[in-house]
């Protein structure tokens, strides 16, 4: 399990800390993704897969004015990101 930021880890579960269930799943499955992502760096998309990736890119990034940012977002979303930017 991959922890960053020691100083700060505050110890228990998010739902001990105060938090929601709702919060404390979506905290787990950012951290599976983050974990995901660590072990899956040379992972590519498929056509399908990143003409989807395409579509979420474009609704927030002009790729003729920024095509290097486009080109990342691409490949973020082919790796496990999501449209949370």
């Amino acid at each position: 399990q991959m922890r960053a930021d020691q100083e700060f880890q505050a110890p228990g579960s998010w739902e001990n800390l105060g938090g929601s269930p709702a919060g404390a799943a979506y905290l787990e499955k950012k951290q599976q993704i983050g974990a995901s992502l660590t072990q899956s760096q040379s992972k590519t998309c498929s056509d399908a897969e990143e003409e989807a990736a395409r579509v979420v890119c474009s609704k927030h990034i002009d790729e003729q004015a920024h095509p290097h940012m486009f080109s990342d977002c691409l490949f973020d979303l082919c790796r496990g990101g999501d449209e949370s930017f």
